[in-house]
């Protein structure tokens, strides 16, 4: 799936749910007939905790028809896979935001300015 791998090699948090959004906008054309529960079609995404409950009502969704379980299954390895990519994201970020504090940033601006 090239989406699932656009998702997943997004560089940043907004590419991520740039992709997402776009994604959802595509299958909102078809949402009648594509089997696919009107609250995961629902937009704006609004944050990890949104695309997590997104994917727990698609694995809830009991009403899947045979003609829906693709469509179903692939809107829940785009959920997934974005999820994943944010955590992703969130992890190479914390380790950074941890080792600079502000006594180290100020110290970087002083050198900045005094060369």
């Amino acid at each position: 799936m090239m989406i699932v791998d656009a998702v997943s090699a997004a560089p940043t948090r907004h590419s991520v749910y740039f992709l997402v959004t776009a994604y959802i906008e595509s299958l909102r054309h078809f949402e009648r007939t594509c089997g696919v529960p009107l609250m995961v079609l629902h937009l704006p995404v609004n944050g990890a905790d949104d695309l997590a409950d997104r994917l727990d009502a698609l694995r809830r969704n009991t009403q899947v028809s045979l003609e829906s379980v693709v469509a179903v299954a692939e809107v829940a390895a785009v959920l997934s896979a974005a999820l994943t990519r944010l955590e992703a994201l969130a992890a190479e970020v914390a380790p950074h935001a941890d080792a600079s504090t502000p006594h180290a940033r100020s110290d970087n601006r002083r050198s900045a300015l005094s060369v």
